[in-house]
């Protein structure tokens, strides 16, 4: 590094002789010495000798002034004053000197501060080699984990690459495959709601396959797929009614209708024998309606077939004329159904729609005979047998009723209101599966029985129950008395008296066996039998009934079970009438001819019971409690697809038709949801189209029975109120004309029903016609006095006599303030709606007719 104080020097001025007059440069890396140095060294003259000493060997003035003797003698010959010049430059080069020697210390200063910053600057640079090596060092590292990181980055890459194949997307063309629909609709066909279908896909691929899902359908998207399951339905239904169409078997039709939640549903099956010759059942279809009413049934079977025609045009049932939905009509020979009236009107209509049909649907009809004709044109009505036995119930208790009766002496006692009816309704309210939570009885009896080690289930629930339910409770009650007994006495429960007094009565305790009875004996063994897979032709209920009740009278058979059980074989056998000894279908089950071999094979898909709408419905109750808001053209679907085995049919097919038959599917499904809508909203405009229909009705019927009132209240101020039978004989013997004393004898019946409101003595005890002819005056009269007599409210004076009843005016009316008033009558303290001008009150007050019957003005 270059000395800072020799690239600092300075100009030097060297007065000796002449030549002090010229400047001195000092050659550059000469360095400045100090004053001490400097005087040793300094050149000087001397006069005596005119030469000047003290000039270093290496002084570059002694180059520049030398030693050499000529030099000196040419110096200027005035020595003196020369020597005065030099001595004044010698000042003023000491001047010099001592300035110098101050920018010198200042430079020497300067130099020191500098190398106390090198020194700083050094260890600065000394720090941040260091540092540069440690970074070197770290560097090195760095990119050895780079390398590392490649290296694994590289694994990644390759790994993700297999991973990717096993990514599965459910979409293709931005929407949602077919299997993917399949999938969803084979979730929701077993009980998935719509928002945990997406997570159930999910879990399926990830933990079965490794798989993730790119995106999984939402609630709504289930929703809108929901309807492919109809379309399915729709064209497996189509296949099935083609093939046996074209196979010409004869089907049977079974009808139901409920209402579940607010929904009035309505469902169909038809029942076939199949190729392996097994009775099988197959679900139409499932409406909500507005009305069940038979029409309504009718036309809603009819859009039925209507809609599974459309679902598969390419598949055709028959090369006929007719519309599909006439020959599958056709081709159903019975009906099945329950004894509720629109399902008798339903069966009689649909035979008429049959009837009208069958020339046109049958291709052979104008080449048959009479008794073809005849065959074909059978239609059978037949009853539930399961309902049968049920509604037998009701002729058993009171039976059960008129027994107690005999027994207790108590009058007018009924099914519902006899002891053991109670008694069967109070213990299913405290032990029953639906106990009241009130008391809680049931809960406290369980733990008593894991106490004491005593096996007793719960009763069946009383209300919602499809089984003949009340000899088996009332078998349960009698069997586990002694237990319930022993329950009330340790326990202290509410309505513990009234369970423990049931228990104690004889009378009770004797018609629960009674019922037990016939649970075990009858109703038990019937019910199973009935279950099985029987014909219609092959369930001689009224037959097996009538060999149980010729068994001899006996100990074990008391009153009370020969009583209950005529009961139930006169209800039977009335209403299975046709199916005893001598009925039509005993006749053709049993009887062997052509004509009943034709009959038997065509009645041979008929079944026994309707329980497969029943089963329909608890199925659907069970969807509508877990989705309450779902349309239920969905949950038609949900119902069809499981009860018909949608999907195993759909699986058995081959992969092009499967495929094929899904993307038809998926395309019908839009146009099945918008038509879903539309029902929906025609159903809602039907409802209160129909309320409003109905509040008209009800105003129409109003102003009906108040014209109908004050009609016959003014016919009472006519001839007065007939209250007693003198009164009926003297007003006939009065009156010549006949027609005239019929009508007066009717007004007086009506008033009394409509106006006085009395309670009538009988079914009949009002009517005045008989197989629509009118009662004569005879019998008129009959009528009239029985009801005067039956009547509670007539007071009877002293003597005997009847009193009369009294008229009383309890307001006075004015329809505007210039219009007339009107008068407002109340009959024995019970007010109707007649209103009657004052004027024309006033006149009949002054009739000697009206003063018949006493009036409080």
């Amino acid at each position: 590094m270059d000395n800072p104080c020799a690239k600092n020097a300075g100009i030097l001025k060297v007065g000796v002789s002449s030549l002090m007059e010229r400047s001195v440069m000092l050659p550059s890396g000469t360095a400045i010495r100090s004053r001490r140095e400097m005087s040793g060294v300094f050149p000087s003259f001397d006069p005596d000798t005119s030469q000047c000493t003290n000039i270093a060997p290496s002084d570059p003035l002694r180059s520049w002034v030398g030693t050499d003797s000529r030099r000196v003698h040419a110096l200027p010959k005035n020595v003196k004053q020369n020597l005065q010049r030099a001595t004044e430059r010698r000042e003023l080069y000491k001047q010099e000197c001592s300035s110098l020697r101050k920018e010198n210390t200042e430079l020497l200063r300067d130099q020191y501060r500098l190398e106390i910053e090198n020194a700083e600057k050094d260890q600065i640079i000394s720090d941040r080699t260091a540092e540069l090596i440690k970074l070197k060092s770290e560097l090195t590292t760095t990119r050895k984990l780079f390398a590392e990181q490649e290296a694994q980055m590289d694994e990644m890459r390759s790994q993700l690459q297999v991973q990717s194949s096993k990514i599965k997307g459910l979409k293709s063309s931005g929407q949602y495959s077919s299997a993917t629909t399949l999938a969803v609709v084979k979730l929701k066909s077993l009980g998935v709601a719509d928002e945990k279908v997406g997570q159930a896909l999910d879990i399926v691929a990830g933990e079965l396959f490794n798989t993730k899902l790119e995106a999984t359908p939402s609630a709504t998207t289930v929703a809108r797929m929901s309807y492919t399951t109809n379309a399915l339905a729709n064209k497996h239904t189509k296949r099935l009614l083609s093939k046996l169409v074209k196979g010409k078997k004869f089907m049977a039709l079974g009808s139901d209708e409920t209402t579940k939640l607010f929904h009035k549903l309505q469902a169909y099956q038809l029942w076939y024998i199949d190729e392996n010759g097994k009775r099988t059942v197959h679900n139409l279809g499932m409406k909500e309606v507005v009305t069940k009413s038979a029409e309504v049934s009718l036309n809603t079977v009819k859009s039925i077939l209507d809609r599974i025609e459309k679902s598969d045009p390419s598949v055709q049932g028959s090369e006929t004329r007719n519309s599909f939905r006439d020959i599958v009509i056709g081709q159903i020979n019975s009906a099945m159904g329950d004894r509720a009236s629109t399902q008798t009107r339903f069966a009689e209509l649909f035979e008429k729609y049959r009837t009208e049909i069958l020339p046109n649907v049958i291709d052979e009809w104008a080449t048959m005979s009479d008794d073809e004709h005849a065959a074909h044109e059978i239609f059978q009505s037949l009853p539930c047998q399961l309902h049968v036995i049920a509604s037998s119930i009701s002729p058993a208790m009171s039976a059960l009723a008129r027994h107690e009766e005999i027994l207790t002496g108590v009058k007018n006692l009924k099914e519902d209101t006899c002891s053991v009816n109670k008694a069967i309704q109070l213990f299913t309210h405290h032990f029953g599966s639906r106990a009241s939570g009130k008391y809680g009885t049931y809960r406290i009896f369980r733990a008593w029985c894991n106490i004491k080690k005593i096996k007793c289930n719960s009763l069946p629930a009383l209300m919602g129950n499809r089984f003949v339910i009340i000899p088996t409770i009332a078998a349960r009650i009698f069997l586990n008395r002694t237990i319930y007994t022993q329950f009330l006495e340790e326990m202290d429960i509410e309505c513990k008296k009234s369970l423990l007094d049931a228990l104690s009565n004889n009378i009770v305790m004797k018609h629960m066996q009674t019922l037990g009875f016939i649970d075990q004996f009858v109703t038990g063994p019937l019910w199973r039998i009935l279950n099985g897979d029987i014909n219609t032709l092959d369930s001689h209920i009224g037959s097996i009934l009538t060999e149980l009740l010729s068994v001899p009278s006996c100990a074990i058979l008391e009153q009370s079970v020969s009583d209950v059980l005529k009961a139930m074989k006169d209800f039977i056998s009335d209403v299975l009438s046709p199916f005893t000894s001598g009925g039509r279908i005993h006749s053709i089950a049993t009887t062997d001819s052509v004509v009943n071999r034709k009959v038997r094979s065509m009645l041979g898909a008929a079944p026994a019971t309707n329980m497969g709408c029943e089963s329909v419905f608890g199925y659907t109750d069970n969807l509508i409690n877990r989705a309450p808001r779902k349309r239920m053209s969905r949950v038609e679907g949900e119902v069809l697809s499981t009860r018909n085995n949608v999907f195993q049919w759909l699986d058995s097919l081959g992969a092009s038709e499967r495929d094929r038959i899904i993307k038809e599917c998926i395309r019908e499904s839009r146009q099945l949801e918008k038509e879903s809508k539309e029902e929906s909203h025609q159903l809602n405009e039907a409802i209160l189209e129909i309320e409003i229909k109905r509040a008209e009705a009800n105003e129409a019927r109003k102003i009906r029975v108040g014209a109908l009132d004050k009609e016959l209240t003014v016919y009472m101020f006519t001839y007065g109120l007939f209250q007693s039978a003198a009164d009926v004989d003297a007003f006939i013997q009065n009156e010549t004309d006949i027609q005239n004393q019929s009508t007066v004898l009717v007004k007086q019946l009506r008033y009394r029903q409509k106006i006085l409101k009395q309670q009538p003595k009988g079914t009949k005890f009002f009517t005045t016609s008989q197989g629509k002819k009118a009662l004569s005056v005879a019998q008129l009269r009959c009528k009239l006095v029985k009801a005067i007599e039956s009547d509670p409210r007539m007071r009877q004076n002293q003597n005997g006599k009847d009193g009369s009843f009294q008229f009383q005016i309890t307001d006075c009316l004015k329809s505007s303030p210039n219009g007339p008033s009107y008068v407002l009558l109340k009959y024995d303290h019970k007010p109707f709606n007649v209103a009657m001008t004052y004027e024309y009150f006033s006149d009949l007050t002054e009739s000697q007719i009206f003063k018949q019957c006493k009036i409080d003005l």
